[in-house]
């Protein structure tokens, strides 16, 4: 079998289940040419401390409906921390991620059925 190591509450995302505020300051990116501003993807810079990238004024302009760019993203590398970090404020959530987790490590079936055989 095959083995996905995304966690279900990020897997809830993408299929439309859930939703998440990006938080790609959650998974800062470090390049030979310094830190990626303002995520892993849109790269616009790249700054020597990452410092710049926990500025909240920062993430006020970037996500989904805030910059084009990221119209259409759900990159694990934004919305997984996301989902991680509600789970730590949501107690109910990470009693879900917890249980999806060992559903998903049993590999009974259920994880190509809900994500899709397509790929």
């Amino acid at each position: 079998g095959f083995r996905f190591y995304n966690n279900p509450l990020y897997l809830e995302f993408l299929r439309g289940e859930r939703e998440y505020e990006c938080a790609a300051w959650g998974t800062p990116t470090y390049t030979p040419l310094g830190w990626r501003k303002p995520c892993y993807i849109l790269a616009d810079e790249h700054v020597q401390s990452i410092d710049e990238l926990f500025d909240e004024g920062l993430w006020e302009r970037f996500g989904p409906g805030r910059d084009p760019r990221c119209a259409n993203c759900m990159m694990h590398s934004g919305f997984e921390p996301a989902s991680i970090l509600g789970a730590f404020h949501r107690p109910w959530e990470l009693l879900a991620m917890i249980r999806g987790m060992r559903v998903y490590q049993r590999g009974d079936g259920r994880l190509r059925e809900r994500v899709g055989s397509g790929h």
